[in-house]
């Protein structure tokens, strides 16, 4: 008798089963990540932001006089070092930095800063969310 229950029916031809609704407890979790704006390759994950001297985003003049505005992040897996770490010049206090070039297209995304630590941060018109 189960056999007979458990047994399938025939379907007409053509017939499109319907997909099956997710359970409750499944869900799609997309993580958020950040891109780099010239070719689209992952540098560093939207979770990873920071407050680094009480903020996220900083507004910086570097030597030459240039103004960047830069996000921070605990980690930036998508981002490689490029050149000396350097003491010179430094916007935070107490650590050094080096320059983060994109992995994929290298193109100048930010600078890394090592001190008690390291973070990122990634400049804010060369990257997308």
């Amino acid at each position: 008798m189960i056999a007979l229950l458990l047994e399938k029916k025939p379907r007409a031809p053509g017939h499109v089963a319907p997909e099956a609704a997710p359970a409750s407890d499944e869900r799609v979790d997309v993580e958020r990540v950040v891109r780099c704006a010239r070719c689209d390759h992952t540098l560093a994950r939207a979770r990873d932001r920071v407050a680094v001297n009480g903020a996220h985003t900083h507004t910086f003049v570097n030597p030459s006089g240039e103004e960047f505005t830069i996000g921070c992040f605990s980690d930036a897996a998508g981002a490689v070092g490029y050149g000396a770490i350097e003491t010179f010049f430094s916007w935070f206090s107490g650590h050094a930095w080096r320059v983060a070039l994109c992995g994929a297209c290298a193109a100048h995304v930010g600078w890394s800063f090592h001190g008690n630590g390291v973070f990122f941060g990634l400049i804010v018109d060369r990257v997308a969310d």
